[in-house]
């Protein structure tokens, strides 16, 4: 039993609600622009900051966050592109800070100094001379996903609260896995 004339044909030529879903789904992938595919890497790798800063307090406030968290950037998307999934530039944010005061800089800094040292806010403040530029295909930022996923997949598998220096070693080795900061 069909609903009406457009299933009828669709049926008649083999097409099913499954196979009609897929079509769909293939049809938005090959439509996909660039700057789609890097926002969802960028939602990966904030997953992935999610998992490293687990239960450790907003970056600029030191509030605890829960649920209600970012991950948020010391140098901006819009204004430093090339940083934008570097782990080192992204930590736990709360919401507030991050999205209605404008990521608070300068209590961000203070936070990387407090918890991780001077040395640490050097090198992060360094990145910005470091990378100036990101140039990603699309097929490098497909694999650039496909790899963060499994990272998630990992780090829900073992979820836990680390401590600055696990904290700083994942990032670091994270970054080299993820390949974008060589």
């Amino acid at each position: 039993m069909v609903c009406g004339h457009r299933c009828a044909l669709d049926y008649s030529r083999g097409k099913t609600k499954a196979t009609k879903k897929k079509e769909t789904k293939e049809l938005k992938e090959k439509l996909k622009t660039k700057s789609e595919y890097l926002k969802d890497l960028q939602i990966v790798i904030n997953e992935i900051v999610k998992y490293i800063d687990w239960l450790v307090p907003c970056i600029s406030s030191g509030r605890p966050t829960h649920e209600s968290r970012n991950s948020g950037h010391l140098f901006g998307v819009q204004a430093y592109p090339a940083l934008r999934f570097n782990l080192f530039n992204i930590h736990n944010q709360s919401i507030v800070d991050n999205q209605h005061k404008g990521g608070r800089p300068i209590e961000y800094m203070d936070g990387l100094r407090a918890m991780y040292g001077q040395d640490y806010l050097d090198y992060v403040m360094s990145l910005r001379e470091t990378y100036k530029r990101l140039s990603l295909s699309i097929p490098e930022i497909k694999e650039k996903i496909k790899i963060a996923k499994e990272i998630v997949k990992e780090l829900k598998r073992d979820l836990r609260q680390y401590d600055e220096y696990q904290r700083y070693w994942m990032r670091k080795n994270l970054n080299k896995r993820l390949g974008i900061y060589e």
